[in-house]
């Protein structure tokens, strides 16, 4: 961790797990405290996609290793930047915390193919039982913004509302394809 409290409490939580033998803390940004034959696999969590991207750029070593990410935002610009940096996305996972929900990705090295705009914002679509949640999420999010740029009425936004339009009908076809995949 960047600051001394937050790392203090996840040593206490180690060692209230019982884990603190198996576990190393670090005091530095993000990957540049650790050197590449010191980890199997790297978690960075909690944080912006923007942040992500930067802590695995400084750590080209990092290539190589599975990372599993938790974007709290600017998820689009993080799958675009995984998609151009030689990785992939094998795997996420969500997960709902009260009335939020959360996402995880599992990201290895390889090619992760071309991404529709509603798939860079929403992920690619896969059974799991909060999809439907997770869509329509996107979907309110996306139909806020269109509502904010109609009302805003600004020369030099038809591209920004072109590319939401696009987006939101992507959406829209991903939650029909998942009607169609439930019993």
């Amino acid at each position: 961790d960047l600051r001394p409290g937050p790392l203090s409490r996840a040593k206490e939580t180690a060692r209230a797990l019982g884990l603190q033998d198996r576990m190393a803390f670090r005091l530095c940004d993000g990957l540049s405290g650790i050197r590449p034959e010191e980890i199997d696999a790297a978690v960075l969590a909690g944080m912006g996609g923007e942040t992500i991207a930067g802590i695995l750029e400084r750590a080209p070593w990092s290539r190589g290793k599975p990372v599993i990410v938790q974007p709290q935002s600017t998820q689009e610009d993080l799958r675009v930047w995984l998609a151009g940096h030689g990785r992939r996305i094998v795997r996420e996972e969500l997960a709902r915390e009260g009335d939020l929900l959360y996402t995880a990705w599992l990201v290895e090295p390889g090619e992760m193919g071309p991404l529709s705009p509603a798939e860079r914002c929403a992920g690619r679509n896969a059974w799991h039982p909060l999809r439907e949640a997770w869509l329509e999420r996107w979907l309110e999010r996306t139909e806020r913004a269109l509502e904010g740029l109609a009302r805003a009425r600004k020369p030099g936004m038809e591209a920004r509302t072109a590319h939401l339009r696009e987006v939101r009908a992507g959406i829209i076809e991903m939650k029909e394809e998942l009607k169609q995949w439930q019993p």
